[in-house]
């Protein structure tokens, strides 16, 4: 394994294909997969590489100093946005905003073990989200534990979302339109 980053957003919606459409058109790249417990959007993250130790693997990085513009905006123009995909807590803001009930986002950064010990290890995080807003932390052993075991494989990296069955990595701007057509047919009121 080495090193691996994730992140799953667990909804509360039973759609898979309402929610990768609605990753389509908010440009999020993630495999959308359908679980007992929700529709989950899952996304491998870019691992950080260090030429030699560092110390924000311990602190994390520290801001950019400050630049004057000539537009005294801040902005430079080697600097580019992140991409949204990449950037967990805002795809999970987003997405707790269509549900009274929010979402959940488990994050993990993984790594092998060294030394005496053997397997994988590293550090497994969850938080509610509602509203758009992050919202109180919850215990992932806990979490997991009572969720579809298939979100701790994923989460963990013993399956691929991709490789599972229904999963949705990606559609075309026209079966989006033909989910969206099929919401206004039932009334609005499908179960996303």
């Amino acid at each position: 394994m080495n090193s691996a980053r994730r992140y799953l957003v667990l909804t509360p919606f039973n759609h898979t294909k309402m929610i990768a459409a609605v990753s389509k058109l908010r440009g999020i790249e993630a495999v959308a997969v359908s679980t007992s417990s929700g529709v989950a959007l899952v996304r491998e993250l870019p691992v950080p590489e260090f030429a030699d130790w560092d110390i924000s693997e311990l602190l994390g990085s520290s801001p950019a100093p400050e630049i004057d513009t000539l537009d005294g905006s801040g902005d430079t123009p080697e600097s580019e946005p992140t991409e949204l995909s990449d950037s967990p807590e805002l795809v999970a803001s987003l997405f707790s905003e269509l549900s009274p009930y929010g979402v959940v986002l488990i994050t993990a950064d993984l790594g092998d073990d060294i030394g005496t010990e053997s397997g994988t290890s590293g550090m497994v995080n969850a938080v509610r989200f509602l509203n758009g807003r992050r919202g109180e932390d919850i215990p992932a052993g806990l979490l997991l534990n009572s969720l579809d075991p298939i979100i701790e494989a994923l989460i963990l990296g013993e399956e691929k979302a991709a490789d599972l069955p229904g999963a949705i990595t990606e559609m075309t701007l026209a079966e989006v339109e033909a989910v969206m057509a099929s919401l206004s047919a039932d009334g609005g009121e499908a179960d996303a």
